[in-house]
């Protein structure tokens, strides 16, 4: 089992080498020329948390989604493994307290952390029929 200061020193490690982080289906094909050509226009938009095809939730509150991707800067990813907020939502995704089932995608989880925890919600930042292809 790799201990919590070793994965926060490797996420560390990462989040100093990259701009730009993405989630996305093994299975998706996505056009990163287009993307990397997107996220120039928005680096200077706070909070860096993108998706080129976020669902809508139930309440209306947009939430990620792999298949398609989505985007975290380096700035945000930085900030947000300081907090012990994201240690919490973990936990809860890994429990399941949101009552979803184990068969939800990360993004998921990771879309209702930041809105309960930090009110953010994810920006489109593409259209998955120019952007990707989705298996």
């Amino acid at each position: 089992a790799t201990s919590t200061a070793a994965r926060s020193t490797a996420a560390s490690a990462a989040v100093a080498q990259c701009r730009w982080f993405m989630h996305v289906d093994p299975a998706t094909y996505v056009n990163t020329k287009k993307l990397a050509s997107r996220l120039s226009c928005v680096k200077f938009l706070r909070p860096e948390y993108f998706a080129i095809a976020p669902m809508v939730a139930g309440d209306g509150i947009p939430v990620a989604d792999e298949v398609a991707g989505y985007v975290l800067g380096r700035q945000f990813l930085h900030e947000s493994l300081a907090h012990r907020w994201t240690d919490q939502c973990r936990e809860r995704a890994a429990a399941d307290t949101w009552g979803f089932g184990q068969q939800q995608k990360l993004g998921l989880y990771v879309s209702l952390c930041l809105w309960e925890h930090r009110r953010i919600q994810v920006q489109r930042i593409g259209y998955p029929d120019l952007d990707a292809v989705l298996p």
